[in-house]
């Protein structure tokens, strides 16, 4: 009797972890196995990250015969952002949207495409310019060799947001309070005279209600998507820059997939992803332009002789980021190569 009791448990045992492992593979069915992926995304599900993971995911479902299935979880509720790389490489998720610049010194030539007032049009174009950064050249495989790379993608580009400064003048950045990116973008709001304030996206909005910060460098899909618009009043539409995603890929989990899944997951990411994701990152900002001037708020551009002085300080910038990584000015070279043709 014990011995069946043990025997029941031991199966009940390995059916849980079956079931509840990531990278879950089911049973076989008339196609073949299906294996299911956990994702991290700490973007919400409604926002332009959540509905292009949504749509990626129908597309390899389709084009697998339904033996490729995503487990998107949406908002954040495996972890914060800067979880998202602890979180693929202990397999805890199988794939992991995410923001490179969380990871300060881990992409550090991947800093290359947040590069201040770089002539980047839309998502879409500075998409093509990332992920070719990464694919034509060797400048940045470095950076991703323990991962499976799916796809690395930029967003929309990014005002400056604050809540009581309508900018026309340089002098007005001295003293500023302003949350920032790593990497290029802190520099650059440095040498504007500006204090960089990293923080989570998620703890903006109440910063820039209780006055810890006096604006925020970032896109306009998260202007919408945390509702920046509630305590800011000026936007000064100036594309001072993008950020780099990333879609990666737990290598065992990876590894799992028999080769002709292998095939169509990759076939059906990178390139092919491009010929869509953009899109949902420009109506992002069409819809955030449209709820900041409902709010009654003031988008504008700054004058001449400012957005001159900005542009000086870019390019300072860029110069000083070269010169202090190795092959700097190679990958300038080869970003400005890159912008020139998918532009």
């Amino acid at each position: 009797m014990k011995k069946t009791i043990v025997l029941v448990v031991v199966v009940l045992l390995t059916m849980a972890q079956f079931v509840f492992s990531s990278g879950t593979q089911e049973a076989a069915g008339k196609g073949g196995d299906v294996y299911t992926f956990v994702v991290q995304s700490h973007d919400p599900e409604n926002s332009a990250t959540g509905k292009f993971l949504n749509d990626w995911a129908s597309r390899l479902d389709k084009a697998s015969g339904g033996r490729i299935k995503l487990d998107i979880q949406h908002g954040g509720v495996m972890g914060s952002p800067k979880d998202t790389l602890s979180l693929i490489e202990s397999g805890t998720a199988d794939i992991g949207f995410g923001l490179s610049a969380y990871f300060s010194g881990t992409f550090k030539n991947s800093e290359a495409i947040s590069f201040p007032l770089i002539d980047l049009p839309d998502a879409t174009v500075a998409s093509k310019v990332y992920w070719h950064l990464y694919k034509d050249y060797d400048f940045l495989k470095d950076e991703y060799k323990d991962y499976h790379v799916l796809l690395l993608f930029a967003n929309c580009q990014s005002p400056i947001t604050t809540v009581k400064t309508r900018i026309v003048s340089l002098d007005q950045f001295q003293g500023m309070n302003v949350r920032v990116n790593s990497g290029p973008p802190t520099a650059f709001i440095q040498k504007l005279g500006a204090s960089p304030k990293p923080m989570p996206i998620t703890e903006v909005n109440t910063a820039l209600q209780t006055g810890a910060i006096d604006g925020v460098i970032t896109d306009w899909h998260a202007i919408e998507n945390f509702q920046l618009y509630e305590p800011a009043k000026y936007y000064a539409d100036e594309k001072l820059g993008v950020s780099g995603y990333f879609l990666l890929m737990n290598k065992d989990s990876y590894s799992r997939l028999p080769a002709d899944l292998q095939k169509i997951l990759d076939d059906n990411s990178g390139d092919a992803c491009l010929a869509y994701s953009g899109q949902y990152w420009i109506d992002a900002e069409a819809n955030a332009k449209a709820s900041v001037k409902s709010d009654g708020d003031e988008i504008y551009n700054v004058p001449g002789a400012v957005r001159a002085g900005l542009e000086a300080k870019a390019q300072e910038t860029i110069k000083e980021w070269a010169a202090a990584h190795d092959n700097g000015q190679a990958i300038v070279d080869a970003l400005y190569s890159l912008i020139k043709k998918y532009k």
